[in-house]
């Protein structure tokens, strides 16, 4: 009985030996198929800077007249035949003379530059540029800007007359004798407003003394303006043509100030008129009828 629980026993220990043999084969070939962790191999690329374009110029126009002035300079004399709505002046002209000039004033029974040319939108001028003649852009109904560069030491009497679409007018930094504010052209040194436009403001900080000739001539998109109290004196034909500004009227007569003085400045008379008590300017139109005492 007792070789019968040794046998027994002895074929039990041998199950238990097989069995653990197989376990310990499955979980080596178990650890042998589990992936190993790999380190992921990253890429890195240069930052590079974003490349910009290089500013091109703009395409001059062609078919501008220009007339010499026998030294190497010339003027833009007409529009010519060119057909842009975007003048872009050259600097110099297809004879090879240096454009100093938009315009030289009333030449062989006409005003010269782009006198009354009415399609024009924009104008580029030139560094080479240094003088803006009489009525220059006179009539140019559809300009809407206008840019004076540094070079510019000369604008005439009405150069931008009636110029009814304008709505800003700009001086580049460095001019030596204008400067712009409140989209106005002002003499810098005489404190004097030469030409403005639809959307000026005149400024109030003592820079403006002096309203000019025709400085607002045929601006009829002009509404309101306000004359500070530092303007003393007020020009010939100033406001003509703005025909849809806004006046103060007292006793036939319309004027233009500010919120503390609306009567500040007579522009205009229709009639024999009484001046209005606060009054300290009469503009240089204005005829001078005898006057009623106030």
């Amino acid at each position: 009985m007792k070789n019968k629980k040794i046998k027994l026993l002895t074929v039990v220990l041998c199950i238990m030996a097989l069995c653990a043999t197989v376990l310990f084969a499955s979980c080596g070939e178990s650890l042998e198929n589990t992936p190993t962790e790999t380190t992921a191999k990253i890429e890195t690329k240069p930052i590079t800077e974003p490349v910009t374009e290089p500013e091109t110029e703009p395409t001059t126009s062609e078919g501008l007249e220009f007339t010499s002035n026998g030294d190497g300079t010339c003027y833009v004399s007409g529009i010519g035949t060119c057909t842009d709505t975007d003048i872009v002046v050259p600097e110099k002209s297809p004879a090879g003379d240096t454009v100093t000039a938009i315009g030289n004033g009333y030449v062989s029974g006409k005003y010269t530059g782009f006198y009354k040319c009415s399609k024009i939108t924009s104008v580029v001028i030139p560094a080479s540029v240094t003088s803006i003649g009489y009525y220059a852009f006179a009539g140019c109904s559809s300009l809407t800007s206008i840019d004076i560069p540094a070079s510019v030491t000369s604008i005439k009497l009405g150069a931008f007359s009636s110029c009814s679409s304008l709505t800003s007018i700009t001086v580049a930094e460095g001019n030596t004798v204008y400067h712009s504010a409140g989209n106005c052209i002002i003499e810098t040194e005489s404190k004097t407003l030469i030409a403005g436009c639809g959307n000026s403001v005149i400024p109030d900080d003592g820079s403006v003394t002096s309203i000019g000739n025709q400085a607002f001539y045929g601006c009829s998109s002009l509404t309101s303006i306000e004359i500070p109290a530092s303007v003393t004196s007020i020009g010939y034909e100033a406001f003509s043509g703005c025909s849809n500004l806004q006046y103060n009227t007292y006793s036939n007569a319309q004027y233009l100030g500010n919120s503390v003085n609306p009567y500040l400045a007579l522009i205009k008379s229709n009639d024999a008129c009484i001046i209005h008590p606060q009054t300290k300017i009469i503009a240089g139109e204005v005829v001078r009828f005898p006057l009623a005492d106030p």
